[in-house]
Parts: C-alpha cells; structure tokens; sequence
C-alpha cells in the first residue's frame, strides 16, 4: 500500500481512535469508580441504565453518519458552504429529537425496573438513568457537531472536545459518586449526573468552536436546504434504526446475562467496557473510511473508494489484533482493576475470547463503515440487524441459558457472529453495487 495513502488514513483515523480512547478509559474510570464502591448490584444497575441510555439515543446517533457522509461528499466536490448547511440542518433535527426523547426517557425511566430481578439492581438503575436522560439532547448535538467536523477532516477540534468532556466526566462523575469536595454523595447515580454535566459542556464548547470557525458566519443564519435535509435523513435513519437494533439486542444480551445472575451481569458490562479499547480504535479508522470514501465518491473515484475501504481494514487489523494480545495475555491482571476477586476467575475465558477476536471485528467494522461512506446506509442497517437478531442473540438464548453453558457459553456464540458479520461485510464491499456514481448522489449540487 502507498505510504501516501496509509498516511491520509492515519492522519485521519488516529486522532479520532486517540480522543475515542481516551473517551474509553474514562468510561472504564468510571466503572472502576463504582467498583470501589464493592457493591456489584451498584455495578450491574450502571450497566443497564448505561445501555439504556444508548437505546434511547441510538435513533439520533445516527444523525453523525447522515451529517458525515453529506459533508463529506459536498468538501469532495469542492462546495464547502453547502457542506455548511448540512451542519444546520442536522443541528436542527438534534435538537428537536433530543428534546423528544428526554421528555420520553425521563418520564420512562421506571420501565428499567422489569429488567432485572433484582429489586435493588433495579432501583440504582432507574436513578442512574433518569439522570443520564436528562443529558440526550446535549450528546444528539455533540454527536452531529462530531460529523461535521470528521466530514471536513478537521480532526483536531473534535480531539479537544472528547478530551474536554471525558475529563469534565471524570471531575464531576468522582465528585458526585464519592461525595468530594463538597458534592452530594450520590453513588452510582452520581456518575450518571456527571455525564449530563459533561456532554452539555461539551455542546457549548462545541457551538463557540465552530461559530469562530471558517463558515462560522452561517452557524445557525442559514436556512436548512430540504434537499441536504431529506439526504441526511436517507443516509440517517437507516442507521439510526441499525444503532436502535443493536441497542436493543444489547439489552436482551444483558437480561439473559441477569437470568444466570447478578455476576454474570456484573462480568459482562465490566468486559464490554474493557473491550472499547480495541473496538473503538476500530471505530476511528472506521470513520476514517467514511470520509475518505465519500470524498472520491464525491470525486466520481468509485475504484479509489475500493482502496480506501481495503486499505484501511489492512491497518485497522493489525492496530486491533496488537490491542487485543493483552486480554489474552494478561486476563487477571486487567479483570481484577474492574471487578471485585471473586469474579476475576470466571471472567478471563470470556475477556480472551474477546481479544481473540478482534482482527474479525476490524473487517466488519471497517467494511460497514465503508459502505455507509458509499450511501448504503439500509443495506448495512438489515444485514447488521439479521446478524444481531437471527443468529446472536437467538444463539445466546439457546447455548447460555437453555442448555446452561451460562456465560461462557455467550461469549463463544459472539466469537461466532463476529465470523459470520466479517465474511458477509466482505462480499458486500467486493460485490461493489453501491459503484456506481447515480445511486450514490446526497445532494452535492444546489438543485
């Protein structure tokens, strides 16, 4: 591979995979904080009422690929104020959805209750989760702000505002779980507070930034084209289904977690938290790929495209599988920063199949991102939902539950969906049907 192309992929994917981890490590700062409270329902409500939350702002979240993928094209064919004005369009539709679903989320917050068996479990959660409700609207425009500015492979401003809110994070969430420095001591819930407090920094920050940027004059002063809007939506919905999808099956995986019993809940959220840093490394170099192949679709360079989803697998596979030795290495030394002693022991087998199959989830990840790059937002969305729906989640009912494999038993039925996401994203992104020019347009022109 060209080093001119390896270095337009790294100096693009690194520093989001960097602010992406650092995103990661406090997150499991967090985690680790509530663990030192020694009390693994405490553990297991974060766990839930943090998935969620992701549920809840899953639909949105895809306004980020939608505002990407638009901006990025339009900077491919040279019109960066129209690229502009898909950031106000998708401002917009952030705040009106964010709006929406807080009110919805606070208010249904007591819905968590059924989720657990466990009364306590239950009571923690519906705390936690009113308090994060409260901050969807903040993370709908940060997430929008975060397209926008990876569009335009303007990375650094994106850099400085995960640093600024994961810090922000870690103050707050310390303070209102401990009772520090004069902050109500509120345990578990706290750190739920604090991530509201954090990601509406983040969205001030987010809007000063970018008014006093180039363009900056049309911040929120442009109209929202109907076309830039409706291509937005097109490319947004689909995902933001997908992301609703895969949420919700997160919460299915979690409530069969709960019917083995509480440290099966505990161990799970504990190593999906530690497996963020080998996937969202694999998630940066993954948005990586979806600006570079929007902008030469945007070029009409759909064989270039192709390179760039290739060649950007081939460094995420080796950046993942390096990230991935240590769980595999040293299981027990990592387990035992995160969980309480006693659950060490039956948490390293599944934390070794997770390193394991990293170089898997690199194909998958980057082909899919790739591939909403390319428009193909449905398509990704109903093969990652059929993946997830008819083949994991039914998989994990059936070997970890009914035939009483427990937790172990789940984890090898995800070492097997990972095979099967990473062989089909492969022969989408090889049959090429999203090439051609014409069934790829978002908008680029000012019809």
């Amino acid at each position: 591979m060209p080093e001119s192309r390896s270095g337009q992929i790294l100096t693009l994917g690194l520093p989001i995979t960097a602010a992406m981890l650092s995103q990661s490590l406090l997150t499991l700062v967090d985690t680790a904080m509530v663990a030192a409270l020694d009390d693994a329902s405490a553990l297991a409500a974060v766990g839930l009422g943090g998935y969620a939350s992701y549920f809840a702002l899953a639909l949105v979240l895809g306004l980020s690929v939608g505002v990407q993928t638009v901006v990025a094209r339009n900077i491919g064919a040279g019109d960066s104020q129209t690229a502009f004005k898909a950031l106000n369009s998708g401002l917009l539709m952030a705040v009106v959805g964010g709006l929406a679903l807080t009110f919805a989320c606070y208010f249904g917050a007591p819905l968590l209750a059924n989720l657990s068996d466990d009364m306590r479990v239950g009571e923690i959660a519906i705390e936690y989760f009113g308090w994060r409700s409260l901050g969807l609207t903040a993370i709908a425009i940060n997430f929008t702000y975060r397209g926008y500015w990876t569009g335009i492979r303007q990375v650094k401003v994106f850099i400085r505002m995960v640093l600024l809110v994961q810090l922000a994070n870690f103050g707050f969430s310390y303070c209102l779980i401990f009772g520090a420095f004069g902050f109500p001591q509120m345990g578990a819930a706290g750190s739920g507070l604090g991530t509201t407090l954090s990601v509406s920094l983040g969205a001030v920050g987010y809007t000063l930034l970018t008014r006093y940027s180039r363009h900056g004059e049309l911040l929120f002063k442009a109209l929202p084209d109907q076309a830039i809007s409706r291509d937005i939506l097109r490319l947004s919905v689909p995902n933001g289904l997908q992301q609703v999808f895969i949420a919700a099956g997160m919460l299915v995986y979690f409530a069969l977690l709960a019917r083995i019993d509480v440290a099966a809940l505990a161990i799970g959220h504990a190593i999906i938290n530690i497996s963020l840093f080998i996937i969202l490394p694999g998630n940066g170099l993954g948005m990586a790929a979806t600006t570079l192949v929007s902008q030469a679709l945007g070029r009409e360079q759909p064989d270039d495209a192709h390179r760039w989803g290739w060649d950007t697998v081939k460094l995420t596979a080796v950046l993942m599988a390096v990230l991935g030795i240590p769980l595999w290495l040293f299981p027990t030394s990592i387990l035992s920063l995160f969980l309480p002693q006693e659950l060490v022991e039956p948490a390293t087998l599944p934390l070794r199949i997770t390193g394991i199959s990293a170089v898997l989830q690199a194909v998958s990840m980057v082909l899919s991102q790739s591939l909403l790059g390319a428009g193909q937002a449905r398509q990704v969305m109903v093969y990652s939902t059929a993946m997830q729906w008819c083949i994991g989640l039914p998989l994990a009912a059936l070997v970890g539950i009914y035939l009483g494999y427990g937790l172990l038993g789940m984890w090898c039925v995800q070492l097997v969906e990972r095979v099967a996401a990473a062989t089909i994203y492969t022969l989408l992104w090889q049959r090429r049907n999203w090439a051609p020019t014409r069934s790829l347009q978002v908008a680029t022109n000012n019809e």
